[in-house]
């Protein structure tokens, strides 16, 4: 009888002493083929959500189709939830703040609007409050300019302080855009060819065409 139970232990550690390798199928949630020693194992099935604190998400289900993934919106720790997707950005406006789809705000680099009155319209920043929705402005004939710092801006003719002439039309052709001869800074004003020289008599005088007198370097 002692001999009988030397040969099954003898044969038991022989199968026991021979490498086996064991790998997880994580498409199986079912239990895996017995193991006795005999052979590899690559059928262990997994059984369980993956809680958040070990690398998961803690959720295993969705009640939505292409839904994102969140941090529970209660604790870190927590499992994470599913957000719906919608139309628009997807954004929160604080931090550790929930996040879902929408018009994103100025705060969070957008624009705040979503249509505009007028096509080809212009987007600008709010005429009230820096920081608030943006606004549209109508495209119109001229330039785009404002005449003060945080200025409505408007199209129209340029003025003489923005760079422009303040005029869109003249009554000569071939005419000199020159100062106005009354005030500086104000529109400018345009003189007719003529026959001669472009000269003035005087410092900030009205110039005209003519003969060049000796005082302004001609010989009169």
């Amino acid at each position: 009888m002692a001999s009988q139970t030397n040969v099954l232990s003898t044969h038991k550690a022989n199968i026991l002493t021979n490498g086996r390798t064991f790998q997880v199928s994580l498409s199986s949630t079912t239990a895996s083929t017995a193991f006795d020693g005999s052979d590899n194992i690559s059928d262990i099935g997994v059984d369980g959500t993956l809680a958040v604190t070990n690398g998961g998400t803690g959720i295993a289900t969705s009640s939505y189709k292409n839904a994102i993934i969140t941090g529970s919106v209660t604790a870190a720790t927590n499992p994470f939830s599913v957000v719906r997707t919608g139309s628009g950005a997807f954004y929160a406006t604080a931090q550790d703040g929930a996040a879902k789809f929408g018009t994103l705000p100025v705060p969070q680099g957008g624009t705040g609007i979503t249509t505009a009155s007028y096509k080809n319209a212009i987007i600008t920043g709010n005429s009230t409050t820096a920081n608030s929705s943006f606004t549209t402005v109508r495209t119109g004939s001229g330039a785009f300019y404002s005449t003060t710092a945080d200025g409505a801006a408007t199209f129209g003719t340029l003025p003489v302080p923005q760079g422009g002439t303040g005029f869109t039309t003249t009554s000569y052709k071939n005419a000199i855009v020159a100062g106005n001869s009354t005030t500086a800074n104000s529109t400018l004003s345009t003189i007719r060819t003529g026959s001669g020289a472009l000269y003035s008599t005087t410092q900030d005088g009205a110039a005209a065409f003519g003969t060049l007198p000796v005082p302004q370097g001609g010989t009169g």
